[in-house]
Parts: structure tokens; C-alpha cells; sequence
């Protein structure tokens, strides 16, 4: 654990000199910093973020900034950071103090044992992003699944899905009433907004694929875990 995370502090995590954090003269965030200050603002408020925050603000990642500037970054590149990106870690919520999130499994022996609390709301907030910059491919939702040919929206929504169900199995959760919790926030943002192209063709192909995703995994009707966003 780094000097950062023990002090409570949230690290930029890009790696170049261009990414890192910069300050303005009266100690204002400049540049790409500013960026994801507003996109934090703005995502919780439109997904309802906990008001603790999360261990891991998605809005200061690179896979954020891949999304928001589809014109930067190839398409290739940002399809291989996707596969490779551990989604988990956008979940847990910090607790009522603004520290790291605590999990019944890890609770001290004082006796004050605590569930860990978890919220979809960032992966709503990825998903929502990716539908409004990357519009499916022409036919490829409806005739190709084949990596090469998916959108990023696409490829983005097949990984995020598959993370939400593996955590409902390992959880003994509803996978039908997960998947709703996650993609439910995403429609409503896009009808928010107008956004037709995520309305007629991003969104039937998300609630598509997390159709597939439940009748291939069978039904659960599982515990209902402790909802952060509520």
C-alpha cells in the first residue's frame, strides 16, 4: 500500500507526465485533473454515486479517458485495455468515514463486524459513456460476436456484464435483479439526455446480451446484498 492510500489520498493513476496532476495558481485543478473532477461531479449526481465515494474513482483511470476521447486513443488499444481491467475494483464504497471499505470477513475482533458495501453505479456510469461515444457497428450486434467486429460499447458492456454476474453467483444474488440494477441507471441517462443512438441501438443490445447472459446461468433467487447506492 503506498503513501497515498495510507494518507487517505486518492492517486492520479495515469502514467505519463501529461496525465499526471496538475495545479492552477490558486491551487485549482487544471487540465486533465479538472476533467475528471467534473465527470466525478457530474456521474454522481446523474448515478446517484454513495456519498462516501469509492475506494477506486473510475473517473481518474485511463480507461475513462479512453471513453471520453474516442478520437485519441485506437480502437484496438483501448478494446485490449478493456479486456484487461479488473471491473471488481470499481465497486466497493468507503466507508461512513472516507476510509477503504471493510468486509465482514476482515472486521476487527471488536465485535463490530460490518458487510461490505458495494455499488454498480460506476459501471453504470462506464457503460453510459461508452453508448453515448462508440454507436454499435452496422448488423454486429445481430450477426457477429466476435471481438474483431464489436464496438467498443459492445466489447465494453460483454465485459462489465460478465463481471456483475460472476460477483451475483459468488454472492448467491438475483443475476436478473443485478443486471437491472446495473443497466437500469444507464437507460434512464439516456433518455435524460435524448440520446437516441444509446436508446434505438446501444441499449437493446445490452439488455440482449444480459438476457443471454441470465437464461445461460440458469435463475437465482439469492440474498439480496446490502445496496450502497440506497
Amino acid at each position: 500500500m503506498d503513501s497515498h492510500r495510507r494518507e487517505g489520498k486518492e492517486p492520479f493513476r495515469w502514467g505519463s507526465r501529461r496525465h499526471r496532476r496538475r495545479r492552477g495558481p490558486s491551487g485549482s485543478a487544471v487540465g486533465t485533473e479538472a476533467a475528471a473532477v467534473a465527470a466525478l461531479k457530474a456521474n454522481s449526481k446523474a448515478f446517484k454515486y454513495p456519498p462516501e465515494g469509492f475506494v477506486e474513482r473510475v473517473e481518474y483511470t485511463l480507461l475513462y479517458s479512453m471513453l471520453n476521447e474516442p478520437k485519441v486513443y485506437p480502437e484496438n488499444v483501448v478494446k485490449e485495455h478493456i479486456a484487461a481491467e479488473d471491473f471488481n475494483q470499481y465497486l466497493a464504497i468507503k466507508d461512513a468515514h472516507g476510509q477503504f471499505a471493510v468486509s465482514a470477513s476482515s472486521a476487527g475482533s471488536n465485535g463490530s463486524n460490518s458487510e461490505e458495501r458495494v455499488s454498480y453505479a460506476q459501471l453504470s456510469a462506464l457503460l453510459a459513456l461508452s453508448a453515448e461515444k462508440f454507436p454499435p457497428k452496422n448488423d454486429s450486434a445481430a450477426s457477429d460476436s466476435s471481438s474483431d467486429n464489436q464496438s467498443i460499447s459492445e466489447k465494453l458492456c460483454k465485459v462489465i456484464l460478465q463481471c456483475v454476474v460472476r460477483y451475483a453467483e459468488e454472492h448467491g444474488l438475483d443475476r436478473k435483479a443485478e443486471i437491472q440494477e446495473l443497466l437500469g441507471p444507464v437507460e434512464k441517462h439516456a433518455m435524460k439526455r435524448n440520446n437516441k443512438a444509446a436508446l434505438y441501438q446501444v441499449l437493446p443490445f445490452y439488455v440482449g446480451y444480459a438476457a443471454t447472459i441470465v437464461v445461460s446461468s440458469g435463475t437465482s433467487t439469492g440474498n439480496a446484498r446490502f445496496r450502497g447506492s440506497e
